[in-house]
């Protein structure tokens, strides 16, 4: 199971969503910006990703819905309300900082022959972000 669906799975509990959410999605971000001008771990940028796609779901404006994102859907779904405005632009700020070097997913897309597609959909996430 990749990080992103652990992310997902864990951000999706039943629990207090809106506080709880709100919180555990902050944390996931927050692990990205804690890296400051150090490489952002693959891991850490990946549940970053997840999070920021949770939460331009709950903006109303989640992408393709898929098997990989059935179980944030479906809590999407289950949860309607707008995430606050500060979480919104600290989701932006992470998703900016993911794409540029030094970030190891960058890094390790861009050994591969879908680099250009990845750098596509994270600037389409950082589009249903705004």
């Amino acid at each position: 199971m990749s990080a992103a669906s652990t992310t997902t799975r864990r951000l999706t509990g039943p629990t207090a969503w809106r506080k709880s959410t709100t919180c555990r999605t902050s944390r996931t971000l927050d692990k990205v910006l804690a890296s400051g001008v150090k490489e952002i771990p693959a891991e850490a940028a990946e549940c970053a990703v997840a999070a920021a796609e949770v939460i331009a779901r709950l903006l109303g404006t989640g992408g393709d819905e898929s098997p990989y994102s059935e179980s944030a859907d479906e809590w999407v779904r289950a949860h309607p309300g707008a995430p606050p405005d500060a979480l919104v632009k600290k989701a932006l700020t992470v998703v900016d900082r993911i794409v540029r070097a030094p970030s190891e997913l960058l890094d390790l897309w861009n050994e591969t022959e879908d680099a250009g597609a990845w750098t596509d959909a994270v600037a389409e996430l950082r589009a249903r972000l705004t």
